[in-house]
């Protein structure tokens, strides 16, 4: 009797803790999960951090691809194209302009730089309402080496009398975003102004 006891408790903990580590191994998995993708840009390098071993010899770039993405270490790879040789990256360098080359990166949440204009104000009659004004577009830069930029107002559009806040959105290819805004205020200006006046007094009156 006390045997079974005994069985039934190894066999309910060998259970338990099957149970357990199975659980913490599916949720390790969902909370680990990370959306990846090569972005690959043409004629382009990223200098360093490269696996050791590398390069892997005669692969296409779409196999180059596939391998770097069933590794979750890689986080980038460089593909020469002349000789077909792959690297891995542990992570993204910088891109630099190379001739016959490949670079992708794999997955990124480093969000871009964006640095906005100054705020600045100008002036316009009353009676105009509007005035079309325009300005330096925004510093980008991001490790992707690619930036979707968005905006509220368009350069050349019509400002109101007032302060309007315009407003950039710099999004890189895998979906991380940086914001940058400035103000654009414009002033009321009277029709006529005093060298308007003395203009007039050095104009003959007629007899």
């Amino acid at each position: 009797m006390a045997r079974r006891r005994r069985r039934c408790r190894v066999l309910v903990v060998c259970i338990y803790v099957s149970w357990f580590l199975s659980a913490c191994n599916s949720q390790a998995g969902k909370a680990g999960e990370v959306t990846r993708k090569c972005f690959s840009q043409n004629n382009t390098d990223r200098p360093g951090r490269d696996f050791y071993g590398m390069p892997i010899e005669k692969l296409t770039y779409e196999d180059c691809c596939t391998a770097c993405l069933k590794n979750a270490l890689c986080k980038a790879l460089v593909y020469n194209e002349d000789n077909r040789r792959c690297w891995f990256k542990h992570d993204a360098p910088p891109p630099s302009p190379l001739a016959n080359h490949i670079s992708a990166i794999l997955e990124d949440s480093q969000e871009p730089v964006i640095i906005c204009p100054s705020d600045f104000e100008t002036s316009t009659y009353i009676d105009m309402h509007t005035i079309e004004l325009t300005w330096s577009l925004p510093s980008v830069s991001d490790n992707s080496g690619s930036v979707n930029l968005s905006v509220s107002h368009e350069r050349g559009s019509n400002f109101s009398i007032g302060v309007t806040t315009v407003s950039y959105i710099a999004e890189d290819p895998f979906g991380n975003t940086a914001y940058c805004w400035f103000n654009v205020t414009v002033k009321e200006q009277n029709c006529v102004n005093d060298h308007d006046l003395d203009t007039e007094k050095m104009i003959p009156s007629e007899t």
